[in-house]
């Protein structure tokens, strides 16, 4: 079954509600490996500095979970798809956005 979590933005903020989102991508794997692929094709910002941005954030509410991270390619994103158990797209430029996923 594919689980869609929604949210209104601000992840980078310190929030409640953000653990709480953060933990829900992770619900239900157990203490299995989760394979994480962060997809930022909506954003011009340094990958480098949005990856070390997001990890504490999956790591900090997804406690006895081995997490493993891929960043989305737009080369490869269909077979990052196929591998990946979540995948967290983070807001930007919606266009920009489409423009990557259409390839």
């Amino acid at each position: 079954m594919t689980k869609y979590i929604l949210h209104g933005g601000g992840t980078s903020n310190e929030h409640p509600d953000n653990d709480s989102y953060f933990r829900e991508m992770t619900k239900g794997f157990g203490d299995n490996t989760v394979n994480i692929l962060l997809n930022y094709f909506s954003r011009e910002d340094d990958l480098d500095n949005l990856v070390k941005q997001d990890k504490p954030k999956f790591e900090k509410n997804s406690v006895a979970k081995k997490l493993n991270f891929e960043v989305a390619d737009p080369d490869n994103l269909a077979s990052q798809i196929k591998k990946c158990d979540v995948m967290y797209m983070r807001g930007g430029v919606t266009g920009k956005l489409k423009s990557l996923i259409s390839k």
